[in-house]
């Protein structure tokens, strides 16, 4: 009987979304926490709230947020519906502590996606260390997916300034994303360390280098 009246809460407020009646959906949604406050359907009202709320114009700051998932909704209904709003938002997600690496690194993933210049300057930031080092081999690949002059120059420069092997290796990666066939040939002519001229000459091969190249 109890499951049967929670649920009933819950499904109440998700026809009370659908309808458009913002703010009856939330009361009906607070009603289910206060008179159920262990019940199964907390987690997924929790996940309508954040909806709600975001349809309604109301944007929900991921950092206002306890559950992982939670602010993995509201990172990306964010970007959905205000990104100009979201890219701060996102950079603090990024440098705040507390929060997860599923969720700093989905926060670098929506932030790669966007065409914003700030979004990709935040990327390209972190991909050059200024950031959560966790987050850096992550973010050099995804500068690899702008594919532009800027983002292969700056993987370039990545990989020249790292002392690191696996940044080197994002790094090389990333160019072979962007088809950066002459950085790469570039690069494979100085390069003494056998591993990475290996991984170089092989991803020059696939991008057409010739045999006279190699």
């Amino acid at each position: 009987k109890v499951a049967q009246s929670d649920g009933a809460y819950y499904w109440k407020a998700y026809a009370q979304s659908r309808l458009g009646r913002t703010a009856d959906a939330l009361a009906s949604l607070q009603s289910l926490r206060k008179e159920y406050g262990s019940s199964r359907w907390l987690n997924d009202a929790a996940a309508l709230e954040v909806e709600v709320k975001q349809d309604a114009g109301q944007h929900v700051s991921p950092d206002s947020q306890s559950d992982e998932d939670l602010k993995l909704l509201a990172i990306n209904s964010l970007m959905n519906t205000d990104p100009e709003r979201a890219i701060p938002l996102l950079d603090k997600v990024l440098n705040s502590a507390k929060n997860g690496p599923r969720v700093r690194e989905r926060a670098l993933f929506v932030l790669a996606r966007s065409d914003s210049p700030q979004a990709r300057d935040t990327v390209i930031r972190v991909a050059k260390g200024n950031g959560n080092p966790d987050l850096q081999l992550k973010a050099v690949e995804f500068v690899g997916t702008f594919s532009n002059k800027e983002s292969v120059a700056t993987l370039g420069g990545i990989y020249r300034s790292s002392t690191d092997l696996p940044v080197k290796r994002a790094a090389l990666e990333g160019l072979f994303i962007a088809k950066a066939h002459d950085e790469l040939l570039n690069i494979l002519r100085s390069e003494t360390n056998p591993d990475l001229r290996r991984q170089a000459i092989q991803f020059v091969s696939q991008l057409g280098g010739t045999s006279e190249e190699l």
